[in-house]
């Protein structure tokens, strides 16, 4: 007895190499007349994928990720870069930082915060409002709060009166300013 690998096939040599399935692989005998994925034009495949059970499954999946990214990029977290050395030496030009956009609606600021806001209307006008940098978000450290009476002397930074540690500084300012109370 002549046993095949196969499984019931007694061609001698040959063996099944579907047992039990479809072995006529021409499209000849096509019921409803289709034309196969292969000879379709581009157009005609994609409207074939969307209309099939893994093209609405795939629409689904990448309709609810995006819903979900956006939403998440809407209320809850920004990407933003540094674009200039204003913030040097805790960021650098170039860095990347994921601005998280909840605690500022649940508690105020605190000193020494980094916030991420538009510029106000005051710094729009005196960059000018056509320039790219009116525009950009700033990226700044909370240094007083409202009432506190902020001022700068001799280049370092004073708040209520003391004089304020900055190891977060590079240079001492090369201004004076203030006394201002912080409204």
């Amino acid at each position: 007895m002549n046993s095949s690998a196969g499984g019931g096939n007694n061609d001698g040599d040959r063996s099944d190499p579907n047992p039990g399935g479809l072995n006529q692989w021409s499209d000849d005998d096509d019921d409803d007349n289709k034309k196969s994925f292969k000879d379709m034009n581009f157009l005609e495949q994609v409207q074939e994928w969307f209309a099939s059970e893994e093209g609405k499954e795939d629409v689904k999946t990448y309709t609810v990720s995006l819903s979900v990214a956006l939403l998440l990029r809407l209320l809850i977290i920004e990407p933003r870069y540094i674009p200039s050395l204003s913030m040097y030496p805790t960021f650098e030009v170039g860095d990347q930082l994921a601005v998280e956009k909840v605690t500022k609606r649940i508690r105020p600021f605190n000193r020494n915060e980094v916030v991420v806001f538009n510029p106000p209307e005051t710094f729009r006008t005196l960059v000018g409002d056509n320039n790219r940098k009116a525009k950009e978000a700033l990226i700044k450290r909370i240094v007083a709060v409202e009432g506190d009476k902020v001022e700068v002397m001799g280049g370092k930074l004073f708040v209520n009166g003391v004089q304020q540690d900055e190891p977060f500084t590079a240079e001492d300012a090369e201004y004076s300013f203030g006394p201002v109370i912080v409204p």
